[in-house]
C-alpha cells in the first residue's frame, strides 16, 4: 500500500530542507536556547489550530503545564497527561498543541500537557521528577487512575515509559492505557535502525540523537531503565499503543518496546506506518494518514479509559 500525495510532499520537504539543516547545526547552548523558541513559532505558523482551543496556564506543584479543553461534550472526569517529544531540549505544550487538541476533541477528556524541564539546563532526571510529580498531582485532583491516560512522543515516549516505571515504585496506581509516538526508549543508541535507517530517515540525523544522548545522560549510565526503558521492566504496565514509522531510525526501539511489553503479559496495540516521518500524527492537519493514526489513538483511549488495567498477553498488529 502506498503512501499519500501530501506525505510524500511532506517527506521531500523533511529530507531536503530540514534534515540538512538540522544536520548542519552546531548544538551550542545558545543555538539550544534559540531552538526552543524557534521551534514553537513554527509550529504556531505551519500547524494552525482551531480558534476554540485556548489553553489555561496551570502550576502542577511548581512545574509549568497547560490544560487542553475543548470539547462541547466533555468528559471532566477523564484526563489525559501529555509529555511532549524534542530531544530533551525543544519542544513544549504550545508546539505540541496542534496534537494535543485533537485528543480532548476525539477522546472527550481534558489534556494536562507538561511543560518539563529541559536541556540545556536540566538534563536527567529533573524531567521524569516533573513528570511522577503531575501525575501525583492530577491523584491530588481527585482523578482516578482509570481515568488517565498518560502519552508522549518521542523523547516523551521515552519520559512515559520511565514514568510508569516510577509509578509502579512508587506504588501508586497505574493509568488506564498509555499512547507512545516514536519513542525514544534506548538512550544509548544501540539499535539497528539507528544505522539501517540513517538515510532512510527524512527527518532525524542518528548523530544528533547521540549527541543528544550525552547530554542528557551526562554521567549516568544510558543502559540505566530509567534512561533506556527498553532495558526495563513492563510488568505490571497498562495497556499500551505504540506507533512508528518504517524509516525511522527509531524503529528499532518501537519494536523493543513491544517486545518487552509482550514479555511482560501487557496488551499492546502496534502499527509500523508505511514511510510516515517521525511523530507524523501532528501532522494532521495535512496528512490522511495523520487523521487517521490520531482517530485510531483516539478509539483505542475510549476503549481503556475507566476500566481498571488487565494483564492480558496479547498484541494487537495493523
Amino acid at each position: 500500500m502506498g503512501i499519500s500525495f501530501q506525505a510524500k510532499v511532506v517527506n521531500a520537504g523533511l529530507r531536503f530542507i530540514v534534515k540538512p539543516v538540522v544536520s548542519r547545526t552546531r548544538l551550542t547552548e545558545a543555538i539550544m536556547y534559540v531552538a526552543k523558541g524557534g521551534f514553537d513559532i513554527a509550529s504556531a505558523l505551519s500547524l494552525p489550530v482551531p480558534s476554540i482551543v485556548d489553553p489555561e496556564r496551570v502550576d502542577v506543584d511548581g512545574v509549568r503545564g497547560e490544560w487542553v479543553d475543548i470539547s462541547s461534550h466533555i468528559n471532566h472526569g477523564r484526563v489525559m497527561l501529555y509529555l511532549h517529544g524534542g530531544g530533551y531540549f525543544f519542544g513544549s505544550a504550545h508546539s505540541h498543541r496542534p496534537l494535543i487538541w485533537r485528543f480532548s476533541a476525539l477522546s472527550s477528556l481534558k489534556v494536562l500537557a507538561l511543560d518539563y524541564r529541559q536541556l540545556p539546563d536540566f538534563p536527567y532526571p529533573a524531567p521524569l521528577e516533573d513528570a511522577i510529580t503531575a501525575y501525583r498531582w492530577l491523584l491530588k485532583q481527585g482523578y482516578k487512575a482509570e481515568n488517565i491516560v498518560i502519552g508522549g512522543d518521542s523523547a516523551g515516549g521515552n519520559l512515559t515509559l520511565v514514568t510508569l516505571q516510577k509509578i509502579r515504585e512508587q506504588s501508586l496506581p497505574m493509568p488506564s492505557c498509555a499512547v507512545l509516538l516514536s519513542p525514544w526508549a534506548d538512550l544509548s543508541c544501540s539499535g539497528e535502525s539507528i544505522e539501517f535507517n540513517r538515510h532512510r530517515d527524512p527527518m532525524i540525523p542518528s548523530d544528533l540523537l547521540r549527541f543528544l544522548s550525552k547530554r542528557y545522560v551526562g554521567d549516568n549510565d544510558p543502559q540505566d531503565p530509567c534512561l533506556s526503558p527498553v532495558h526495563g521492566d513492563y510488568r505490571g504496565f497498562p495497556p499500551m499503543l505504540v506507533y512508528v514509522g518504517t524509516t525511522e531510525v527509531l524503529l528499532d526501539d518501537a519494536r523493543r518496546v513491544v517486545e518487552k511489553a509482550i514479555e511482560a503479559g501487557v496488551y499492546v496495540e502496534y502499527k509500523e506506518w508505511e514511510k510516515m516521518p517521525h511523530v507524523f500524527p501532528i501532522l494532521a492537519t495535512y496528512l490522511p494518514e495523520g487523521k487517521r493514526a490520531v482517530k485510531m489513538m483516539s478509539t483505542f483511549i475510549n476503549e481503556h479509559l475507566g476500566r481498571v488495567a488487565k494483564q492480558r498477553p496479547t498484541i494487537v498488529k495493523y
